[in-house]
């Protein structure tokens, strides 16, 4: 799948029945985040994976050393109010897209994620089936800082994968929590390695599934996770919704001029 400018932003890759989907992002101002027109290409992405027989297995991963920081709120910041608006709008949009795609996925989904992880590039995890981490990976919600809702939250919060504990030092005590803390039973993170052996470990893993369980997994999916998912959506539009209404206030405005210079990416 290609960008308008002709650079691949997500790029498939076939290895046996596991359907590799490789990011590729630029860092920007807010780090090296999902611009609206990557969530955009990766909901298409996915979708066709999901549809098509050929794989019965799904690996995500990144090209470079970060997996996702969040959402890229350039656009967010840029122009008059009615831009701002229109801008909020389209990205609003498309994080409801990839996130009911995330929450239904219909087959396997593996991912081998790397380096610091912030907002988006934390709520996502869950739907994953299978995480594998690299020992230095840590995760953290800058929600407060950017005086908006989490993305997500309303398929995140009660997930069996996602602790009481884990839930409050990451959103109430605003904690950064590591890989090696997350570790376990209950939680979004399966396995840790070294991050130079992360995309080989999750591609193994992927491939291990694809011949034994894959098949049997996405009855499973269908008739559980799937199906209890699909039932907050209408949570999830209205929380989308305010989202974007958040983006284009004053408020918010001055958080992510200032979110820049306050965060370490």
């Amino acid at each position: 799948m290609k960008a308008n400018n002709g650079s691949e932003l997500v790029c498939l890759r076939k290895v046996n029945k596991v359907a590799h989907l490789v990011i590729h992002m630029e860092r920007g101002k807010f780090g090296h985040t999902y611009s609206r027109q990557l969530l955009e290409q990766l909901n298409d992405t996915l979708s066709t994976v999901a549809r098509k027989g050929e794989f019965n297995t799904v690996l995500l991963t990144v090209e470079g050393p970060q997996f996702c920081q969040g959402i890229d709120c350039q656009e967010l910041i840029q122009g008059s109010l009615d831009k701002r608006k229109d801008s909020a709008s389209q990205l609003a949009a498309a994080l409801k897209c990839y996130l009911r795609t995330l929450a239904t996925f219909p087959k396997p989904l593996v991912a081998g994620i790397v380096g610091s992880l912030v907002n988006l590039g934390v709520m996502q995890l869950p739907f994953a089936d299978y995480v594998v981490a690299s020992d230095d990976c840590c995760f953290e919600t800058n929600y407060a800082k950017l005086g908006q809702l989490p993305e997500g939250y309303a398929l995140w919060h009660g997930h069996q994968k996602v602790s009481s504990e884990v839930h409050t030092r990451l959103f109430l005590l605003g904690e950064r929590l590591f890989a090696t803390e997350l570790l376990g039973s209950h939680s979004f993170v399966d396995k840790i390695c070294k991050a130079r052996n992360v995309n080989e470990e999750a591609l193994a893993i992927a491939k291990k599934i694809s011949t034994s369980s894959a098949e049997m997994y996405r009855t499973l999916k269908k008739v559980n996770h799937s199906a209890i998912n699909a039932t907050k959506f209408p949570r999830l539009d209205e929380e989308l919704k305010v989202i974007g209404e958040q983006w284009v206030t004053a408020n918010c405005l001055a958080n992510f001029k200032s979110y820049i210079n306050d965060v370490d990416f």
